[in-house]
């Protein structure tokens, strides 16, 4: 595993942003799946759409579909240049996990929290498109976990549970912290060990 790329996986409000706040301020560029669904969705003309929740998921599946189920990362890779730690978020398709593992030596990071906790981040976020009801928010959470999904819809669950690494984001911001920063020196370790084997 590596700490040059990472990857972060994980369900509604479970605290992706929060790790990848985190990253940027250890000097991770933060590359978002979701932008390149904004892309297109400005390319469409429907700029006003490129914060609705619904809208990019469905694009994000539209995408997938037409242009098979790794398109985003693909995209993605395209805006990484020659920078040497990036973070990758809004991964939602294991198809795309594949892709960067065959691309980049990355680690992937599952982050979770318990439902009810989540629900709670989206209530005081109060982000344009996040649900409003504790059923919207069900109802969108069940879609991001389904278990028998086309292989161009979103696949949360399968991405999880491909994690190399899983976070349980159960305690504070700080406390949030304090882990991913244990995770960045488990895999500075990890690759220091495996420098001097060679």
């Amino acid at each position: 595993m590596s700490e040059s790329y990472i990857g972060v996986v994980g369900p509604i409000a479970s605290g992706k942003d929060e790790v990848a706040k985190i990253l940027e301020k250890e000097g991770y560029l933060v590359v978002s799946l979701s932008d390149r669904i904004r892309e297109e969705i400005v390319g469409q003309g429907n700029k006003h759409l490129v914060n609705d929740r619904q809208t990019l998921q469905d694009v994000g599946d539209e995408l997938r579909e037409k242009n098979g189920p790794d398109i985003l990362a693909l995209r993605s890779l395209e805006k990484i240049g020659s920078e040497e730690k990036v973070v990758f978020t809004s991964i939602r398709s294991p198809d795309e996990i594949k892709t960067f593992k065959t691309f980049l030596p990355i680690t992937i990071i599952a982050i979770d929290a318990p439902v009810e906790r989540r629900f709670s981040f989206v209530k005081k976020r109060k982000r344009e498109g996040d649900p409003t009801t504790w059923k919207e928010f069900l109802e969108k959470d069940n879609r991001e976990f389904r278990e028998e999904a086309e292989r161009f819809q979103i696949q949360v669950k399968k991405c999880i549970e491909m994690a190399d690494i899983k976070i349980n984001n159960d305690g504070t911001k700080e406390e949030l912290r304090i882990k991913v920063g244990g995770v960045l020196q488990s895999l500075r370790e990890g690759q220091s060990e495996d420098k001097e084997r060679m």
